[in-house]
């Protein structure tokens, strides 16, 4: 158990840490004046900040639809759940994101204070742009840059529906066949509400 836990944390560490675009959220409205207020929010057990961007007139719809904040869970198929939450705080016309993740995997006792410790973080974490799926369905995918153990990983979720958002955390061989999927639901949390009124559902 604790060798798997170790594990599942240094590829969730990994996944966060190689997103494409890494930057601060947090800007002053001075810097930008389509920014929101800075939102605060305390979510899997830690705080979290950012602005929401507003999107211009040629963003689609089912686009601003992402826009909030969104917390769930990731149910690991080995065993176990991880508190994930997501806030997107902008999107554009090409469907490029912008999110803060954030992540907590809790950890036994008896996994020790080391586990528990290094089993949480947040990362800003900029999704490269909506894509079609093999159904012909539009996603939006998280993606690591570079492999871990051979492995590379992703975060790859549905466009919004009735407030909730289906989708996994992905290990792909580099052969492009799938080593493991674990299923990510989040619902869209009401409060703060984001600057755009939600679309698709």
């Amino acid at each position: 158990m604790k060798k798997r836990l170790l594990r599942a944390l240094s590829v969730l560490a990994l996944v966060a840490g190689c997103s494409d675009r890494p930057e601060s959220v947090a800007q002053s409205p001075s810097q930008d004046l389509s920014l929101g207020r800075v939102q605060h929010k305390r979510v899997c057990d830690q705080p979290m900040a950012w602005q929401y961007k507003e999107p211009v007139n040629d963003v689609p719809d089912e686009y601003k639809s992402l826009m909030g904040l969104w917390t769930g869970e990731v149910d690991f198929v080995s065993g176990g759940s991880m508190c994930i939450a997501v806030a997107i705080s902008e999107v554009t016309a090409s469907g490029d994101v912008n999110a803060i993740f954030a992540w907590n995997l809790g950890a036994s006792s008896s996994a020790g204070d080391f586990v528990n410790i290094h089993s949480q973080g947040k990362a800003n974490w900029w999704a490269k742009g909506v894509k079609v799926d093999r159904k012909g369905e539009e996603t939006v995918v998280f993606p690591a840059r570079d492999p871990y153990n051979g492995l590379m990983h992703e975060y790859r979720f549905s466009l919004p529906k009735k407030d909730k958002i289906i989708g996994a955390l992905i290990s792909n061989k580099l052969d492009g066949s799938t080593n493991s999927l674990d299923t990510a639901v989040l619902t869209r949390n009401t409060y703060p509400a984001p600057l755009v009124a939600a679309a698709g559902k």
